[in-house]
């Protein structure tokens, strides 16, 4: 049911392409971070802040460093080519 709903198998009413790229990414990077075996704990779709339903796509914790990763993906990204830029938390 959760593979069902990221990738809308098999309702093909709500199915677009860029809903499955982004749901795609998501995935692939949650299994990224879950094979690193320096990684302690793991959770996807993690809600960090209880009074908001706000979530991060992948959290995950190495030694006493606390990661949220969220991952955006750009509607027309076939079009254009990769320019992905890593910034740590607060900048901006």
């Amino acid at each position: 049911m959760i593979l069902q709903k990221k990738f809308f198998v098999p309702d093909e009413l709500g199915y677009t392409d860029d809903a499955f790229y982004a749901s795609a990414s998501e995935l692939t990077v949650a299994n990224h971070v879950l094979q690193q075996p320096q990684i302690q704990d793991f959770c996807v779709d993690k809600r960090l802040n209880a009074k908001n339903r706000k979530d991060v796509d992948v959290w995950f914790g190495i030694s006493a460093t606390e990661v949220a990763v969220e991952v955006n993906v750009r509607s027309n990204f076939r079009s254009h080519r990769f320019s992905g830029e890593a910034v740590t938390a607060g900048h901006k």
